[in-house]
């Protein structure tokens, strides 16, 4: 199934929805970084980074009715947020990340740095649709889009002080309007 494609899908009792369990936030956060340094896109900061993730994640479950990772999708004040994501790159403050995510593994004592692979076709077709959408946007307007309507995920789940996750269903619906929305960029 492709974004051009794809089905209105949503969560019922009969359809549990999976979870990649082989996927993690900082892959897509480790593409999204390898591919704005390629491409000499300098204005990836962790406000960018995390809304780029989010939006990831609702297209994916959009298109292919699976999470792509366990983690929850958290309504903070500034939109959607992955805690992990946030946690890895706040140090950056407003400023461009220069760094990838890493990962120790204790058993084996080593240094990785994750990254979704080229076998993972689905994974990346919705990366780059994502990226294709959305990369020439900062932060902040990115934040924004995801305040506005009535029917904002976000904005049905936020409130103050408290880090309440996004309902699955509302983010369904909603990528499902930006898939729409942005098709023929994405078909570029």
């Amino acid at each position: 199934m492709t974004l051009s494609s794809h089905k209105n899908q949503a969560e019922t009792p009969n359809n549990k929805i999976e979870t990649r369990s082989d996927i993690l936030p900082v892959h897509i956060a480790n593409y999204f970084l390898w591919r704005a340094k390629k491409e000499g896109v300098k204005d990836i900061t962790p406000l960018k980074l995390v809304k780029l993730v989010y939006f990831t994640y609702a297209w994916y479950y959009a298109v292919y009715n699976q999470k792509l990772f366990a983690e929850k999708i958290e309504a903070w004040q500034y939109g959607p947020v992955v805690p992990s994501i946030y946690h890895e790159f706040k140090s950056f403050g407003n400023n461009t990340i220069d760094r990838y995510a890493i990962n120790f593994d204790p058993r084996v004592g080593e240094i990785t740095k994750p990254i979704i692979t080229k076998e993972d076709d689905e994974i990346i077709y919705t990366v780059n649709a994502v990226w294709k959408s959305y990369g020439n946007m900062d932060g902040w307007t990115l934040s924004k889009i995801t305040h506005e309507g009535k029917n904002s995920p976000w904005k049905s789940a936020y409130i103050q002080g408290e880090n309440n996750e996004i309902d699955l269903n509302l983010m369904l619906q909603r990528a499902n309007q930006a898939i729409v929305k942005y098709r023929d960029v994405i078909a570029q």
